[in-house]
């Protein structure tokens, strides 16, 4: 990064005995962010960029190579998404030979020929049987790098619990906390759902957590925060909170062996069947770190 600074005021033969001894892969090896959401693939975004800046293009596409591969394959932040797509769009931007792309793309209902000075170009591909194919032709001089992203969600029923690295339970109970069976319930009827997550310390410290808790469409939230229910949940603390109106997003931290456990008060308003999604809990940028407990259905009746 100061060698970065010394090029950008012009001052590169500075820069040049910064780096003289350091070779562009030596990075440290680590995958906790901890408060600076680092790790060894966003350092290596970071001296790409000091590459680019210093015009050393030679080292600096055989990073791009090896930062583009690890990307496709790991998972990552969005500090570090951030930081490496920067400095690659740094080193595309510099370049001064650039092709662009010329490729056959056959997604299976017809090829299509692209020609274009952009450096992305993204289309849709039609699915059979659950799988998508496409066939990529590089017709270029520019090396070509394809992916494909899947989004979706499981369909109601069909989730799966599952714990990695973490514990984690839900109970349903009534204000005296009296277990409740919420599969069948009476219109109007409040109840508490409790949730406890355990840390068992194998990981070291979860310093960024979330449990999204998404409630059916016939329960309603009861937020003691407008209600003056405030002292009504003994629970854990946390460091923020979203309630919105048919879910709460926790944030906390959780230290090796510790416990947590929240509350979210809630009322059976309305008559009908609904399903109960799943609960989700995690470090958002751990994937290691996560539970799932699996959603059901539930009634509401008069």
């Amino acid at each position: 990064m100061l060698a970065s600074a010394y090029c950008l005021i012009g001052r590169t033969q500075v820069a040049d005995k910064l780096i003289l001894k350091l070779r562009a892969d030596q990075v440290s090896a680590y995958s906790f962010p901890g408060s600076t959401f680092g790790s060894s693939l966003r350092d290596q975004g970071i001296i790409l960029n000091a590459l680019v800046l210093m015009q050393r293009e030679e080292a600096a596409f055989d990073l791009v190579e090896k930062i583009a591969q690890e990307m496709q394959n790991s998972e990552i932040s969005t500090q570090t998404a951030a930081y490496c797509l920067y400095a690659i769009a740094g080193f595309a931007g510099k370049r001064k030979d650039q092709g662009g792309l010329y490729f056959t793309i056959d997604t299976g209902s017809g090829k299509n020929d692209v020609k274009s000075k952009k450096p992305v170009y993204r289309t849709k591909l039609s699915s059979a049987n659950g799988a998508a194919i496409a066939r990529v032709i590089n017709k270029g001089g520019e090396k070509l790098f394809a992916t494909v992203t899947t989004i979706g969600q499981p369909a109601m029923g069909d989730e799966e619990t599952f714990y990695s690295n973490l514990k984690m339970t839900v109970d349903y109970t009534d204000q005296q906390n009296r277990p409740l069976e919420v599969s069948r319930m009476e219109q109007g009827k409040d109840l508490k759902a409790r949730v406890t997550i355990d840390n068992p310390g194998l990981y070291g410290n979860y310093e960024t957590m979330a449990l999204t808790q998404v409630f059916p469409s016939g329960w309603e939230i009861i937020n003691y925060r407008v209600t003056d229910q405030e002292s009504f949940a003994a629970e854990s603390s946390y460091e923020y909170r979203d309630i919105r109106d048919d879910r709460v997003h926790t944030f906390f931290t959780l230290a090796p062996g510790q416990s947590v456990t929240y509350e979210v008060l809630l009322n059976a308003a309305y008559t009908g069947r609904f399903y109960l999604p799943a609960l989700q809990c995690g470090d958002m940028y751990d994937r290691r770190i996560s539970g799932v407990i699996k959603g059901q259905w539930v009634q509401v009746v008069k």
